[in-house]
């Protein structure tokens, strides 16, 4: 995985992570979805398409399979699997 992809990965696993931890509207959370915003959206100008989701219960962020991603980014995961999201590109 390139490290603006593990970037990204790191980022939305904290946003949904301390969605549990603060209420609504605290600056923390702002805070860390601009971040993410920005992020993904610097990304997504370089790139013609992106792809992240699970196939055959392996996370995958573009080409790069994350065999631990419940473990590294349990709450990212945990989100789509949850959510029964299959994938977004």
């Amino acid at each position: 995985m390139n490290v603006k992809s593990e970037i990204i990965l790191q980022s939305l696993n904290g946003m949904f992570r301390n969605k549990n931890l603060y209420p609504p509207g605290h600056p923390a959370l702002k805070t860390l979805s601009k971040k993410t915003f920005d992020l993904l959206s610097a990304y997504l100008n370089e790139k013609t398409s992106a792809f992240f989701g699970i196939i055959n219960d392996t996370f995958v962020f573009d080409d790069f399979p994350m065999l631990d991603a419940d473990k590294n980014f349990s709450e990212l995961y945990k989100q789509i699997e949850g959510k029964a999201v299959e994938a977004l590109s």
